[in-house]
């Protein structure tokens, strides 16, 4: 059911439309379709308020999801696409880059825990070049690909504990360095996070080969 202004037999000017399924739009309308500014309630429970461009939410505005959820920024073709700050039901928001509904290119991402992701996106992922810090103060600043830590980075842990090298699936992996709080390092290979092959460990002002008895545990990873 409509009602509103009407110009030559089709809906144009301000209206109120109720469609079959129950939603609900009032605002403007141009040629028979929604067009200009106006609010559509859903049927689902979701609320949008914003622009419109030939019946589609296309422009800016705001989309408040049933969950709780809401994004507020660029929409194109009914897509968040642009710039956008999207905050989820738990309180975690991110604002940065869209492309056709998924986070992709820069932003920042602050988590309801506490974490705070600030770089590149990949269809909702982490990717590429960032930095993340962590609930215990840890830092991490380097590569990333399908939201983990892959390629070359440096990790800071919040005991002043650092490891600098290559990272696959957000373990240590490859070439890289790792210096204790007391200044004791070892440099050389790693596997899933342990050393393993050809490395160098400095310990007192000396230095010894990987397979020395006095070498520390493998630090942990996870920040």
């Amino acid at each position: 059911m409509y009602e509103g202004n009407w110009e030559n037999d089709e809906r144009r000017g301000v209206g109120t439309m109720q469609f079959a399924d129950g939603s609900v739009y009032v605002g403007d309308w141009m040629d028979g379709k929604m067009h200009g500014n106006g609010k559509m309630t859903f049927a689902t429970g979701a609320e949008y308020e914003g622009a419109w461009l030939e019946g589609k939410m296309h422009g800016y505005g705001k989309i408040t999801f049933k969950s709780g959820a809401s994004y507020q920024g660029m929409i194109e073709d009914c897509k968040k696409h642009g710039q956008g700050t999207y905050t989820t039901a738990e309180g975690s928001v991110y604002e940065g880059s869209w492309e056709r509904d998924e986070m992709t290119g820069q932003g920042t991402m602050a988590y309801a825990d506490g974490r705070v992701y600030e770089g590149g996106w990949l269809r909702g992922a982490k990717h590429g070049a960032g930095t993340c810090t962590y609930t215990n103060g840890s830092t991490y600043v380097g590569e990333w690909k399908d939201d983990k830590r892959n390629g070359m980075g440096q990790m800071t842990y919040m005991d002043g504990a650092k490891y600098e090298g290559e990272w696959i699936d957000g373990d240590y992996e490859g070439h890289g360095k790792y210096v204790w709080p007391d200044g004791d390092s070892y440099e050389g290979l790693w596997h899933k996070g342990k050393k393993h092959g050809h490395g160098k460990y400095h310990f007192d002002g000396s230095s010894g080969g990987a397979a020395d008895p006095n070498l520390k545990q493998d630090a942990p990873i996870a920040a």
